[in-house]
């Protein structure tokens, strides 16, 4: 099987994981390709897509796409889970958050993990972590994707668009409201907590 995610983002990439096997190729950009993934990677080429990506959850899209139920894939040898890590890093205006500083002062033993962490060092450090916190991100899909046990993504676009770009494993500590400006810093202190 081609997977053609030459357009796609890391995130992207991440959700279309669970359709993948072993052998597969996948067209992608190198900055977006999934370190110890199962598959070859391509530069280019063609392959399938599918055609309704925006209107379902993506990782059920590729499914569909090509007929395979889904897949967990150990990306990363398992270790012992240890840490609570922030990732605060986001692109796009309507997914910053305006509570990162407080919640790293609320949980001061977290690692705090930034864009500049190269794709290895950041795989390792959320593959340790038994709770990631972070915004609607590849953050959040590549912790899913590491089983990370608890994941709590901050979605503020609504449920509908949650609904289609969630974590696709664990979604259950998501936090999920209209906007960013609606998630309080006891809102995710609480899911953390619990």
């Amino acid at each position: 099987m081609i997977f053609n995610l030459l357009n796609l983002h890391l995130g992207d990439v991440l959700m279309a994981l669970p359709a993948m096997r072993a052998g597969d190729l996948c067209i992608a950009q190198p900055q977006h390709r999934v370190p110890d993934a199962p598959v070859e990677w391509l530069d280019s080429g063609r392959g399938v897509a599918p055609r309704d990506l925006h209107l379902r959850h993506q990782t059920d899209a590729w499914l569909g796409a090509v007929g395979r139920e889904p897949m967990r894939h150990t990306l990363l040898p398992p270790v012992e889970r240890s840490s609570i890590v922030i990732a605060p890093t986001v692109r796009g205006a309507g997914r910053q958050w305006g509570g990162w500083d407080a919640l790293i002062e609320a949980l001061p033993a977290a690692l705090v993990v930034t864009a500049e962490w190269c794709r290895r060092t950041w795989m390792q450090a959320l593959n340790a972590a038994h709770t990631v916190i972070c915004p609607d991100t590849g953050t959040a899909h590549m912790a899913d994707a590491l089983g990370v046990p608890k994941v709590v993504a901050l979605h503020g676009q609504g449920k509908n668009h949650f609904e289609r770009y969630a974590p696709y494993w664990r979604r259950e500590d998501c936090i999920v409201r209209d906007s960013m400006q609606d998630i309080a810093v006891d809102d995710v202190l609480a899911v953390v907590n619990a």
